[in-house]
């Protein structure tokens, strides 16, 4: 009887900085990771052992549902997501356009809500108590004059986050967001191995911020 099945952590936007810092984490952990970047990025995503590189349209649906198939496939399951994809300029009211908007939630929020639905339709039938950690900033907390998308999709993530949590708390599936701010990505990555790890029991909805004390709520 098989005792050692390792589990397995899904991870998007593999390819920044923050990215490669979570994954690293994650290995330290014992996770097998399945990294997502898009098209065009695999190159740019660190390699690492237990792992495999996945590119994908995260604004597509099909290939989000398709790339969360492939990684069952290859892994066997899937124990962990964290929604790390996140695009936003940093570009004042006045500089920002409607095409900005819709590129800034086509980076992060839609990708986020994609990838949820499919992981923890998995999770959910096949009873596994999951985690789910997304990326934010902590202008979700105090807005920023400078950078207004990233004040704006900080926000919107902050309450995508707590709605998630809120329906699928009842599934023990555990969602939470980090909201970088000044760290460094090891820094980061520290905190979504704690979300996403054995030790947070009943932490759900909430939104951490990770930035030295800049802000505080």
């Amino acid at each position: 009887m098989q005792t050692d099945i390792k589990k397995v952590a899904l991870v998007t936007g593999a390819e920044s900085a923050t990215g490669a810092a979570i994954a690293k984490r994650l290995s330290e952990e014992d996770y097998q990771l399945a990294l997502c970047c898009g098209a065009g990025k695999k190159e740019d995503v660190i390699s690492l052992p237990c792992s495999r590189t996945y590119e994908v349209d995260l604004t597509s649906e099909a290939e989000v549902q398709a790339c969360v198939r492939m990684v069952v496939n290859d892994f066997g399951r899937i124990d962990v997501l964290v929604n790390n994809a996140i695009g936003n300029p940093c570009k004042s009211f006045e500089e920002t356009t409607a095409q900005d908007m819709r590129q800034a939630f086509a980076a992060g929020i839609l990708p986020a809500m994609l990838f949820t639905q499919q992981v923890s339709d998995y999770m959910i039938q096949n009873k596994i108590a999951g985690h789910i950690v997304n990326a934010s900033t902590d202008y979700a907390f105090e807005a920023s004059d400078e950078s207004f998308i990233a004040s704006v999709t900080s926000w919107s993530m902050r309450g995508t986050t707590r709605a998630m949590a809120k329906h699928l708390a009842k599934k023990d599936i555990k969602v939470n967001a980090y909201c970088a701010g000044d760290a460094t990505p090891e820094e980061t990555a520290n905190v979504v191995a704690f979300l996403a790890g054995p030790l947070n029991a009943n932490i759900t909805g909430q939104n951490v911020m990770v930035n030295h004390g800049r802000v505080m709520d």
